[in-house]
């Protein structure tokens, strides 16, 4: 392996696949309604065009048994659905480690024996002047079939969305479940995270990727979630997305 492999496998033990609603030089939509992607209910409304595209692929996948849609096969199919309905928008997938594009797609892998363990957030942010319509939506969508196709139990979940009937997608909630994970996962558990919300770029001047910029050589900006904005919060509103992976140390 090189030098780089090394100090990825140090710096994050666990294998972590992210799908992401577009490349760093666009914005992830929100579309009116997502009947057009024919999930099952609560499938009406607004909601994220990069999720509704994945569930849609993953429904398929688990649907019909002669269909096992690889990485780059799914990727392709949610890009081709996003065209369609006449976005432009490029969802990316990302991994910590090397992966063959050409392999099966799994949510859960083949070889898991243990816990499946999900955190899910959904930000509307009701009352604000940047709020959003479908982030709600994305997260119940995804519940469902965490539960229903993927053999996730609610118990093993902890869902948060601003609708005053779950917990608040707040900086903190959201880390210090991140953490809590961490502390009660053991190797050979599964865990899933979703995010819908606002996002965006930050430089980072930190000096957190300070070692990273020396191997690759480019100048490096840290893509944030913002989270629920809390009178309480402390630091930074944003959570920079290698603070996700350092949380998630298995």
């Amino acid at each position: 392996m090189s030098d780089y492999d090394d100090l990825i496998l140090e710096q994050i033990p666990a294998k972590i696949f992210m799908f992401a609603g577009a490349s760093d030089d666009q914005q992830s939509t929100e579309v009116s309604n997502v009947k057009t992607f024919r999930l099952p209910d609560p499938a009406g409304k607004a909601g994220g065009a990069c999720t509704s595209a994945l569930l849609q692929t993953l429904y398929r996948d688990d649907d019909v048994e002669e269909i096992k849609y690889t990485w780059a096969e799914t990727l392709a199919l949610m890009r081709d659905k996003i065209e369609e309905i006449g976005l432009n928008q490029q969802p990316q997938l990302s991994s910590s480690r090397p992966i063959d594009l050409n392999e099966e797609l799994y949510i859960v892998p083949p070889d898991c024996k243990g816990t499946k363990r999900a955190l899910l957030a959904g930000v509307n942010y009701v009352g604000e002047a940047n709020a959003l319509s479908g982030c709600q939506k994305d997260t119940r969508n995804v519940k469902e079939y965490l539960i229903k196709n993927a053999g996730f139990l609610r118990e093993n979940m902890l869902i948060t969305m601003d609708d005053g009937k779950h917990h608040q997608p707040t900086k903190k909630l959201i880390e210090d479940g991140l953490m809590k994970l961490a502390e009660i996962s053991q190797p050979g558990d599964c865990i899933f995270v979703q995010f819908s919300g606002h996002g965006g770029r930050i430089v980072d001047s930190s000096g957190t990727f300070c070692v990273l910029m020396t191997v690759m050589m480019m100048r490096m900006r840290m893509m944030i979630l913002i989270p629920l904005f809390s009178p309480s919060m402390e630091g930074p509103p944003h959570i920079p997305h290698h603070r996700l992976a350092a949380r998630t140390r298995l």
